[in-house]
Formats: C-alpha cells, sequence, structure tokens
C-alpha cells in the first residue's frame, strides 16, 4: 500500500472514530438532560409534609440515587437524605462544553419529606441552590442571597423558600437551565433570578 493510500485509511479512520465519539457523547448528554429533567419533575410534586419515605425512596431507586443519614449509621423513616446527581462528564471530558452538574435532594424525617433542593453548576455559571423547606416561624417564603467575588460578579445564588411560597415563585426557583446537560460550548441559558412576584 502506498504511503498516500495509508495516509487516506488513516485519515478516514481517526475522522471516522471522531465523528462516532462526538455522536456517543452528544447522545449521552442528551440523556442525563433528559433523565435531569424527568427526575426534578418528579421531585417538585411530591408535597412536603404529607408524601413519605418510601415515595422518597422509589424516587431514589428510579433515578440511580444514593442516601446518607448525617444522624446515624443507617437510613431510616426517623431521618434520611436522598440524593441524585447527574453530569455531563461525557462532552466535557472531550472538551465540548464546560462541566455541568445539577444534584436533587429529598430530606425525610419522622417518616415525612420535609424539604428539597436543587444544587447546579455550569462552567462559568454561579452555583445555584434552591432548597424548600416546611414554613418555619421565622422564615420568608421567598428569599435570595447572591454571594458576589471581588470583581462583583455572582459566584453563588442561593433560593430558599417555604411551603407558603407562591406557585410561580416555586416554579421560578426551580427552572433551572437543564439545556446545559447537551449544549455544545458554554451555556447561554440564564440562572432563576429574582422572584416573580413579592409575598
Amino acid at each position: 500500500m502506498s504511503i498516500k493510500k495509508y495516509l487516506l485509511v488513516f485519515f478516514g479512520t481517526l475522522v471516522t472514530a471522531a465523528t462516532v465519539t462526538f455522536l456517543v457523547a452528544l447522545a449521552s448528554a442528551r440523556s442525563q438532560q433528559k433523565k435531569a429533567k424527568q427526575c426534578l419533575q418528579e421531585a417538585l410534586v411530591l408535597p412536603l409534609g404529607k408524601a413519605t419515605f418510601e415515595d422518597a425512596e422509589h424516587w431514589s431507586t428510579q433515578f440511580g440515587g444514593t442516601t446518607s443519614n448525617l444522624v446515624g449509621n443507617s437510613c431510616t423513616p426517623k431521618f434520611c437524605d436522598f440524593l441524585v446527581t447527574f453530569q455531563n462528564t461525557s462532552l466535557a471530558r472531550f472538551h465540548l462544553a464546560p462541566y455541568t452538574a445539577m444534584s436533587v435532594g429529598l430530606v425525610v424525617s419522622e417518616g415525612l419529606i420535609v424539604n428539597r433542593g436543587v444544587l447546579f453548576k455550569s462552567g462559568e455559571l454561579p452555583l445555584y441552590s434552591v432548597t424548600e423547606g416546611t414554613r418555619s416561624a421565622e422564615a420568608h417564603d421567598y428569599d435570595t442571597t447572591i454571594f458576589r467575588n471581588v470583581a462583583d460578579k455572582p459566584e453563588k445564588i442561593l433560593v430558599r423558600l417555604t411551603n407558603g411560597a407562591s406557585q410561580s415563585d416555586r416554579f421560578h426557583a426551580f427552572a433551572v437551565p437543564i439545556e446545559c446537560f447537551s449544549e455544545l460550548g458554554a451555556c447561554s441559558a440564564p440562572l432563576p433570578g429574582a422572584p416573580s412576584s413579592t409575598n
């Protein structure tokens, strides 16, 4: 085989391998995006203070979650944290997009789900955390705290809701840009901002 033919075959193989790798990475990222969206939607329909340990356990099992108990050795209906994490490692590994991750969690106390939360990070976007818990006497229904770096750019956005927050604010707070999981390059989707109404 001549050098010219060898080089054509070699570069053809490289292009084919790169194309297949790209398509597999994109398919994996889209799968993560779809699962992350479904996971978040299903976590949000579980009513705080009414949904049970068994509901949280089913949700966690369905999406490959983990459990922990900070106050003991085993996860029990008395207290348990359920956590499901999604990542776009396939795109990030090949430098097709910045690393994106989202964790969705449920906290069970005394047999009932009392808290839910999301932690989201993508590339240069600020870390975004939203938690919703049952109402405490001193809590506001919707509270946002923004931590800024020395250049006065947001580094972290923390949103805290109680079950007294409006549906509109709740929808807005949990509207994390899940499309970042399969977007090539830096994610251009905005993070949720201020509440859409004031309670």
